[in-house]
């Protein structure tokens, strides 16, 4: 569940946070096991799916919130 009170640059700057958090993860495990490339990579595909979902519910909230105040 999303929180309504985030703002659409708040939740924008924390999807941020996550997506360059996960990267340094990706990029760290990586150069000393190489093994675990594929997983890191498949681990860091689904967090951007998740969050590009988020994206779009709280997009769709924000303009839901918008038609209903006017």
């Amino acid at each position: 569940m999303i929180c309504p009170m985030y703002s659409r640059n708040q939740s924008r700057n924390y999807k941020q946070h996550y997506i360059i958090s996960a990267l340094v993860n990706l990029f760290l495990t990586t150069f000393h096991s190489k093994s675990l490339y594929a997983l890191r990579v498949l681990e860091l595909s689904r967090l951007c799916n998740h969050l590009f979902r988020i994206n779009l519910s709280v997009d769709n909230y924000l303009k839901g919130d918008l038609f209903e105040r006017s």
